[in-house]
């Protein structure tokens, strides 16, 4: 899981990155930051914990919001960014471009193998009452 910084961070280049005009509000905000950094999410950000109604990473969307209004780098009434979240903004867009080392929840490269057409082939499904080597043996495809 990201650190609460790190939310920090996708959440105030979001509300940075907010289009004019729109309605700006928690759900808008939520749906920027899915929208940015959701490949960046982790198995246990998309997770529930509890009984909560909402996944772990909406609830740091929220705790981030509140973080960032207590230390006045977004306005406490609009979801907008003030004049010293704008500085804030730029540095937390550098952080969050800057390379990752690969989680090691994550496959690395080059891990994944296609299994072989022999595979596929012995472990089909096949007709009841047909022998595995017969050339009657009708297979059929599993999902």
């Amino acid at each position: 899981m990201a650190t609460p910084e790190t939310w920090q961070d996708r959440v105030l280049v979001a509300i940075r990155r907010l289009a004019d005009g729109i309605e700006r509000t928690g759900e808008r905000v939520a749906t920027e930051v899915a929208l940015r950094f959701a490949d960046h999410f982790t198995h246990t950000d998309r997770g529930y914990l509890g009984l909560a109604r909402v996944p772990q990473w909406q609830q740091q969307v929220t705790e981030a919001i509140t973080a960032l209004r207590a230390a006045g780098l977004v306005d406490r009434n609009a979801f907008a960014v003030t004049a010293a979240g704008r500085a804030a903004a730029d540095q937390a867009e550098e952080r969050l471009r800057t390379p990752r080392r690969p989680s090691p929840t994550r496959p690395r490269s080059g891990t994944w193998r296609w299994w072989p057409g022999s595979f596929r082939r012995r472990y089909a499904i096949r007709a009841p009452g047909s022998a595995p080597g017969s050339s009657s043996a009708r297979t059929t495809r599993s999902r």
